[in-house]
């Protein structure tokens, strides 16, 4: 039984990761949808590139919430949700690794 509990924790752990994810990639898209609305951007083009620019270095911006959530999972004592939080930002990491490659090798300008 604890054995279920466990690889449950990590599952759950690991679906944790993608939502807040989710999350996170919808308020920055909410935030700069809402900012060219207002007109704080010159044009769209300068919109994309921020989008882009965020995209790339998503691994930045998952330290931000992922980090605590992990301390906090591990506070609580719900260290396998903690391990399954834990591979779901490495996984984030190495998908973004990949991306970033792909993007900085299309994006060279030379």
């Amino acid at each position: 039984m604890e054995r279920k509990n466990t690889i449950l924790g990590i599952v759950l752990g690991f679906v944790a990761t993608f939502l807040l994810h989710a999350i996170a990639i919808g308020l920055v898209f909410a935030t700069i949808a809402i900012l060219s609305s207002a007109g704080v951007f010159a044009n769209a083009y300068t919109a994309l590139k921020i989008w882009i620019a965020i995209v790339r270095w998503f691994f930045l911006l998952q330290l931000i919430y992922i980090l605590p959530a992990i301390l906090i999972l591990k506070r609580r004592k719900n260290v396998a949700m903690a391990n399954g939080t834990i591979i779901g930002a490495v996984v984030t990491a190495l998908l973004n690794g990949g991306v970033h490659l792909l993007m900085s090798d299309m994006l060279s300008f030379g």
